[in-house]
């Protein structure tokens, strides 16, 4: 950036405002977006008493401490102070994840069973098919065909007893 800059008539108008309202040439400058020597340069009567400046230098101090200690400076979200509070917050998200899980899964549809599924299952079974292997044949849960048709078992178990 050059030092040479002008200020537009609209910035100008401002400027003169906030001096009228006794800003310190801090805040002024970080109104319109330049350094603060260059509205100092600029416009000498804008360069407040001793007290303006120690006021304004104190306040910027206490803003950018606040911001150091609570703002995560990635996200821009507050940061909760580690303890029994962040603790507490972070249990309260957990909870809030597992009923979003639990109300998603509630929304799944159901598998509707069709003739073909079921003669499709009872035969593999028949022929010694795991309930993994119809399950997912099938498209559905292990423990859907364990419940569905039960007493097939190990097809190595159901091989020695009938030997």
């Amino acid at each position: 950036m050059s030092s040479k800059r002008t200020f537009t008539d609209d910035e100008h108008q401002r400027i003169l405002a906030m001096i009228a309202d006794e800003c310190p040439p801090g805040e002024i400058a970080a109104t319109i977006g330049v350094p603060t020597a260059w509205i100092t340069r600029h416009y000498p009567e804008a360069k407040g008493t001793k007290a303006q400046l120690k006021e304004w230098q104190s306040l910027t101090a206490m803003v950018t401490e606040t911001e150091r200690k609570y703002f995560n400076k990635r996200t821009g979200l507050p940061e909760l102070q580690r303890g029994r509070d962040y603790e507490l917050e972070q249990q309260r998200r957990a909870k809030a994840e597992r009923d979003r899980q639990a109300r998603l899964n509630r929304m799944k549809p159901r598998h509707e069973w069709s003739a073909a599924d079921l003669a499709t299952a009872e035969r593999m079974l028949r022929e010694g098919a795991s309930y993994n292997r119809v399950a997912e044949r099938i498209g559905v849960a292990r423990r859907t065909i364990q419940k569905r048709f039960p007493g097939y078992g190990h097809p190595a178990k159901r091989k020695a007893e009938a030997a």
